[in-house]
């Protein structure tokens, strides 16, 4: 998943799923992987993508394949039903945000699930990659 570094000036690469990582069988539960940290901006926006490999500092190389986009609110003022996110123009938060949770499974069928959760209100979406 690619993200903003450093106050904006930079692009980094998260790997969420790696080449080894073993895809569960029918009858297992998912594999799950996640991480929590403060919101920087108004709108979280993810911009998952398949790759071939990663060099030795984790940039993707080879193959890069775009897999799916996800937006969230991280701002309060923005979680109503019927919200275009996608008009929204991202900026900073003016004050601390808000304790975001990233959870991420797959599937036996190698569908990916992205769960994203504000910890502070228990808002909430989970998004399905890949079907």
């Amino acid at each position: 998943m690619f993200r903003e570094g450093r106050g904006g000036e930079d692009v980094v690469f998260d790997p969420i799923f790696d080449r080894e990582e073993r895809i569960p069988t029918q009858g297992e539960g998912r594999q799950v992987i996640g991480r929590v940290y403060r919101a920087a901006h108004n709108v979280g926006r993810y911009r998952f993508v398949e790759c071939a490999a990663l060099d030795e500092r984790g940039v993707p190389i080879g193959d890069i394949t775009a897999y799916d986009d996800v937006l969230f609110p991280f701002d309060p003022a923005l979680r109503f039903e019927g919200m275009r996110l996608g008009e929204v123009p991202v900026r900073r938060l003016v004050r601390e945000g808000p304790l975001i949770q990233e959870k991420y499974s797959v599937t036996a069928h190698g569908l990916v699930k992205v769960t994203i959760t504000d910890l502070e209100t228990g808002f909430e979406r989970a998004f399905h990659m890949g079907s």
